[in-house]
């Protein structure tokens, strides 16, 4: 079995962006996929400000916060996410239920 070392995220709202964070702190590299940039950037801001609060509360050492979000990149391409060796799209329950 191949191992795993890079994860696409599509999709960078609410969810995208926290699975996209825990991934990168546990060592892989995320490649995190949107449509919109202002999204990303949110989400970016995001990931960063959760980090920040991760070390004020002693969960993460300083060091680390630099490295988790080095592991993370922002796309709006298609083909910046394949070749990933995992891929995960989250969805919330709201989209579903609108499209039923």
């Amino acid at each position: 079995m191949k191992a795993i070392r890079t994860v696409a995220v599509i999709g960078a709202g609410t969810m995208g962006h926290s699975i996209s964070q825990v991934f990168a702190q546990a060592g892989f590299r995320v490649w995190l996929n949107d449509l919109q940039e202002d999204i990303l950037f949110r989400a970016r801001r995001r990931i960063a400000s959760n980090l920040t609060t991760q070390v004020e509360m002693g969960h993460l050492e300083k060091r680390k916060e630099g490295e988790v979000i080095k592991r993370i990149q922002a796309t709006t391409r298609v083909p910046g996410v394949t070749g990933r060796d995992v891929f995960t799209h989250p969805i919330t329950v709201v989209q579903i239920s609108r499209r039923l």
